[in-house]
């Protein structure tokens, strides 16, 4: 199977193309055999670049489905194969040409249009963390040499926490984890409207969109809100971390442009 070409025509990945994922999982065990270090890291990226796509095509199946939750947990986890695609990508040459920047900007612009802005955040005091790649125990002062994030023999290095205790649980409005987003005890209210409004118009997947923001005047400092207190803006954060930083208290304006269609077939 020649994955090179499927991937250059990313444009056209469909969910049929899952099957190709337990392929590569095949090809991907029987290289990590063989100590092929270069092949096994390899083939690890090409299954998450394929992964990554997938997701996406999830993505706009939910968005059409209302299933907006559902949908953002998609887009973080994209996020997190990219992380991953970039941080290797000296593994594949040609990963320019897989789709990666495609990917990136349109997890972007759809975030941006979610109505998400304040989320839940654990601080934890972490007691015993261990390499996933060789399960050694390690710290500061104790490395084992793996570096978090990288792959070595189609593994990826990432730390496991197996022994930690909970300190706070805060909540923030720009969380390491997308995934904790608040919801109201009777169900979401969330207004969605921008999401429904770009869902209806595009005719593919692979239809390029952009989301531009800017701040535009609401009202001005009135010199009786706290710092500490809430922004009158509605953004979430304390006044002194948002628009006290402005000659005026700010709201937000979404401009969401459209280029012209791309030469796909409709959903």
């Amino acid at each position: 199977m020649n994955i090179h070409n499927k991937l250059l025509s990313w444009m056209s990945i469909s969910h049929d193309d899952d099957s190709i994922l337990d392929y590569l999982e095949t090809e991907l065990i029987k290289s990590q055999s063989l100590n092929q270090n270069a092949d096994s890291n390899r083939i690890y990226l090409e299954k998450r670049i394929l992964t990554a796509h997938l997701r996406y095509l999830d993505v706009i199946s939910f968005l059409k489905e209302n299933s907006f939750y559902e949908a953002w947990v998609e887009l973080e986890r994209i996020e997190i194969d990219l992380i991953v695609i970039k941080d290797n990508k000296d593994f594949i040459p040609e990963i320019s040409h897989y789709g990666i920047n495609f990917l990136a900007r349109m997890v972007r612009n759809w975030q941006n249009l979610f109505p998400y802005k304040i989320f839940g955040s654990s601080r934890e005091l972490i007691k015993e963390v261990r390499c996933s790649v060789c399960n050694q125990t390690r710290s500061f002062i104790d490395d084992c040499g793996h570096v978090k994030n990288k792959i070595y023999n189609g593994n990826l290095c990432y730390d496991e926490v197996v022994d930690f205790e909970i300190i706070t649980y805060d909540v923030v409005s720009n969380p390491v984890n997308k995934f904790s987003v608040f919801f109201a005890s009777d169900g979401d209210h969330n207004n969605y409207s921008h999401l429904i409004s770009v869902i209806k118009y595009i005719e593919s997947p692979h239809q390029i969109f952009q989301v531009l923001t800017w701040k535009y005047k609401t009202q001005e400092h009135t010199g009786v809100i706290s710092p500490e207190s809430m922004c009158p803006c509605g953004n979430f954060k304390k006044y002194a971390n948002c628009c006290l930083k402005y000659d005026f208290i700010c709201g937000k304006h979404i401009h969401i442009w459209f280029p012209l269609p791309l030469n796909v077939e409709p959903v």
